[in-house]
């Protein structure tokens, strides 16, 4: 995963323009009259999620006791996420904020969607909340849909709340198989114990051992000959230092990605390329 900025938008203000066009005057009441309160619902959701403190917010079944979750979830559906003239600059921007248009979840796909990290049919009050939404790819959307957490250990990793760029959490294994190569990945059991815990969740739910292990298998097709010839060339020791070389690359873009994960597996247990 990787950390990205907070969007910085005022709530109240979408919330009011998302829903100036609504032709019925009761339901365009009802969203202004409670824009106020969702702005400061929204303030409590960053400051629990500043503490790491997920499970104080509460999930509700309505917005106040006057806004039903099916208004919520339209108000978005149909305003926000519709590009509609009066809020479309929310959307846009919230999805520019993954670099390099790369999803900040599983670092593979490319982001086509914004996330909800609370679901919006459980946390109806944070459907437009610009901290609740992250951009993502349509895999990482789909493995997560309407995740409830229980515990704060169970909380999913969120990219503007858990910065762990430089946490080398990511580990990844190689081993023989046929003429090929094989790798696994698995999350690092020397870190912290909740961090591990969440990170444990998050590789499960978002299903990243099996994407990872796909790039990594297309990865070792494209080049084991040209590393088993390059072991050959260079000799062991001269071999490890240019794997280092291509390590310290990749890592200085991004510490935990499929790629660094199997270089440093590769470095070793070089012997394998032999």
């Amino acid at each position: 995963m990787r950390h990205l900025p907070k969007p910085q938008f005022n709530v109240e203000k979408i919330i009011k323009d998302c829903a100036q066009s609504y032709k019925e005057d009761d339901k365009k009441k009802r969203f202004y009259d409670n824009a106020l309160y969702i702005k400061e619902k929204s303030d409590g959701y960053d400051l629990c999620a500043e503490q790491g403190d997920w499970v104080n917010i509460v999930k509700e079944n309505t917005v106040n006791g006057v806004i039903t979750v099916k208004e919520m979830v339209n108000l978005y559906k149909d305003k926000f996420a519709k590009h509609m003239p009066e809020c479309e600059i929310y959307y846009d921007r919230i999805m520019s904020i993954a670099k390099n248009g790369r999803c900040p979840i599983c670092g593979i796909g490319q982001v086509s969607t914004l996330d909800h990290y609370l679901a919006k049919t459980l946390y109806p009050t944070y459907t437009v909340t610009p901290f609740n939404l992250v951009p993502v790819c349509k895999d990482c959307n789909f493995n997560k849909l309407d995740f409830a957490l229980s515990t704060n250990n169970d909380a999913l990793l969120h990219p503007y709340y858990d910065d762990i760029d430089d946490i080398e959490w990511l580990r990844a294994s190689v081993i023989r198989y046929e003429e090929s190569i094989v790798a696994n990945y698995f999350i690092n059991t020397s870190i912290e114990k909740n961090l591990y815990s969440r990170l444990t969740k998050h590789f499960e739910t978002y299903r990243l051992g099996q994407a990872y292990a796909v790039q990594a298998s297309t990865e070792i097709a494209e080049n084991i000959i040209l590393w088993r010839n390059k072991y050959r060339e260079l000799g062991r020791d001269a071999f490890v230092i240019f794997l280092n070389e291509c390590l310290q690359s990749k890592e200085y873009y991004m510490k935990n990605t499929w790629n660094t994960a199997l270089l440093r597996a590769l470095i070793n247990n070089v012997d394998i390329l032999s």
